[in-house]
């Protein structure tokens, strides 16, 4: 009886670990922002970095590519041509590159 007892208890504390460790990863896995999967290519005549210390930047043959930096979602403003601004978020895998007056914003890194 004893034995049964102490079976049913391990049983019920493996269950509930399990519950609360799902539970957790869930509300992780909501806090995290979703950023659609884009891959923007057009001109542009100004970019705004909400925090430019996101950012890290490298050149890319004639190019400059922006990426976030640390593992974090960075925001960037695109203005466009006849003056319409576009944010972006751009997470830690993805890049904004400018060649020229052309901006190549890839939001996850699936792109270039």
């Amino acid at each position: 009886m004893k034995r049964e007892l102490t079976l049913v208890l391990v049983s019920a504390t493996i269950l509930l670990s399990l519950v609360v460790g799902v539970q957790v990863l869930w509300q992780t896995a909501q806090s995290q922002p979703q950023i659609p999967n884009e891959l923007i290519v057009r001109p542009f005549v100004e970019i705004r970095f909400e925090a430019p210390s996101d950012w890290k930047s490298e050149m890319r043959g004639s190019c400059i590519a922006y990426i976030p930096k640390g593992g974090r979602v960075a925001r960037a403003t695109v203005t466009r041509p006849d003056g319409t601004r576009v944010d972006h978020q751009i997470a830690s895998t993805g890049s904004l590159v400018v060649c020229e007056n052309i901006v190549h914003v890839d939001t996850v890194g699936r792109g270039f």
